[in-house]
């Protein structure tokens, strides 16, 4: 019992250690989301005019637009902010800090956790600040999500979190320099974007390559995402021209595998499956090590 209550001490020491490294260098903080801030300004600056044009003659055409990019965006943030935080342990590694770890009476399970709660926790935040961030710019564009669709998005974020952490994880227990984790931390934050839909619409994609992205973890908190955040615009701008399901397949509202459609239910179910296995594996290899 005591070294139980012992290994939770640490781990809850590690997990505050790796929030104030986190969040005392900016940079980190900026990094964990420029991919979404340049998207998302790109959007302003340029895109937003020209995808409300093409839905010319369609009711809330606008708020549909800007409904879909923050939602796609949701979907994002927890990947990006993952990657940002778990780079604590290649920078460990580097420094020397892990094995001054690993050498003190403490378990490895303590090590491992502390690392994965500071990154879960700080994903948390980032991706909560940016639905915060999201509501405003929909409410400063003259439309709002509403409590109860920002609700469920904010529980949404927890099993995508968890997910992407996971897989974050395990890839950074496969990974061994500083320069191999900073190429794949930049591949990702660039595919991320696609492998989502939120670059370019899924529906854009051919029916194969669409069956390939549902097995993407982020693609599914994204879709979800959309269905709570873009749901109510959507039906606004489509249902009287019966175009309802049409665009919802196209912008990535409803996924598929072949013929049958993936239910929010099995999006969620996932996700936190996907995260568990991630989890397992990386702890067996980060035991290993």
């Amino acid at each position: 019992m005591a070294d139980l209550s012992e290994n939770m001490r640490v781990a809850a020491a590690l997990t505050e250690r790796g929030i104030r490294i986190f969040f005392r260098d900016r940079s980190s903080v900026l990094f964990s989301t420029l991919s979404v801030l340049i998207v998302l300004v790109l959007y302003i600056a340029i895109l937003r005019s020209s995808i409300v044009s093409g839905f010319e003659g369609y009711p809330g055409a606008a708020a549909m637009s800007d409904a879909w990019i923050i939602a796609g965006l949701a979907g994002i943030v927890p990947v990006s902010s993952s990657v940002a935080a778990m780079g604590l342990i290649i920078k460990d590694r580097h420094t020397g800090a892990l094995d001054d770890l690993r050498s003190a009476p403490v378990s490895s399970f303590s090590i491992t956790a502390g690392y994965l709660l500071s990154t879960f926790v700080i994903g948390l935040v980032m991706t909560f600040v940016f639905l915060i961030l999201g509501e405003a710019f929909m409410f400063a564009s003259g439309h709002g999500f509403g409590a109860i669709s920002m609700l469920q998005a904010a529980v949404l974020m927890v099993p995508s979190v968890f997910s992407s952490c996971a897989f974050v994880f395990l890839v950074t227990a496969l990974l061994r320099s500083k320069a191999a984790f900073d190429g794949f931390a930049a591949v990702l934050n660039v595919l991320i974007g696609f492998l989502t839909g939120t670059f370019v619409p899924i529906g854009y994609f051919s029916k194969g390559v669409q069956s390939v992205l549902t097995f993407v973890p982020a693609t599914h908190s994204a879709a979800v995402a959309r269905d709570i955040l873009g749901t109510p615009a959507l039906d606004a701008a489509f249902s009287a021209f019966g175009e309802v399901q049409e665009h919802r397949d196209l912008l990535g509202f409803d996924l598929y595998i072949g013929d049958w459609m993936v239910s929010p239910v099995f999006s969620i179910s996932y996700l936190i499956g996907t995260g568990a296995v991630f989890f397992i594996i990386a702890g067996l290899l980060m035991r290993r090590q």
